[in-house]
Parts: C-alpha cells; sequence; structure tokens
C-alpha cells in the first residue's frame, strides 16, 4: 500500500459506518502535517472497517476482500469495528494529496 501518513496522536473526527455503508461527514479536508483521530462507530449489524488510502490502494484492497472474504489483517491505516462498537485511529497526513477512506470487509466496497 502507498504511504500516505503515520499512526499519531490528534484532534477527533468521528466516522460512524452502518449496513448502509455511509460515512458522516463525507470529506474531511486536512493540511500536511495535521494529524486526525478518527472514532469510528459501527451501528449496523456486520463487522465494518475503516481504511485510509489512495483511490489506487482501496480498489486493490477491495479486490483483495472479495478473493479472501473474512481474512485477518491489520494494519495501521485501518480500524476494524464490530456491529455495536466503537473503535480509534489516529493519522498524520505526511503526504499531500487526496486520500479516500472507506469499507472494504467482506462483500462491502465502499470509499
Amino acid at each position: 500500500m502507498e504511504r500516505v501518513g503515520a499512526v499519531s496522536q490528534c484532534r477527533p473526527s468521528r466516522r460512524p459506518p452502518t449496513d448502509g455503508l455511509r460515512f458522516s461527514p463525507d470529506v474531511v479536508r486536512v493540511n500536511r502535517g495535521d494529524t486526525v483521530r478518527f472514532v469510528v462507530e459501527n451501528k449496523g449489524q456486520l463487522m465494518h472497517e475503516m481504511v485510509i488510502g489512495t483511490e489506487q490502494s482501496l480498489s486493490e484492497h477491495a479486490q483483495l476482500m472479495k478473493k479472501f472474504p473474512g481474512m485477518e489483517h491489520d494494519e495501521p491505516y485501518m480500524a476494524h469495528v464490530a456491529p455495536g462498537e466503537k473503535g480509534e485511529m489516529a493519522w498524520q497526513f505526511t503526504n499531500a494529496g487526496e486520500f479516500q477512506y472507506g469499507c472494504c470487509a467482506r462483500r462491502f466496497a465502499m470509499f
């Protein structure tokens, strides 16, 4: 995966995924060097994840998830959240650019 930043400490940004596959807000604008703490709340009935990356890297991750559904993986640029639970991920955006975030868990690919 292309490096888009680094794990860090930060300011909060709430991202509640539901089984309807929506993140709110759907756009977060940050400056290079800013750190955001994503608080991910899963209000759905299925396991969800939040993955940060480029459009290409998220597309590649979604294809991998389709090929190997239920595979276990854990990287600093993703948060896995069980139904009814909350998770957090602090991320410092060390590179300039446009990055996506979404859920590629199970048969879903939303970013």
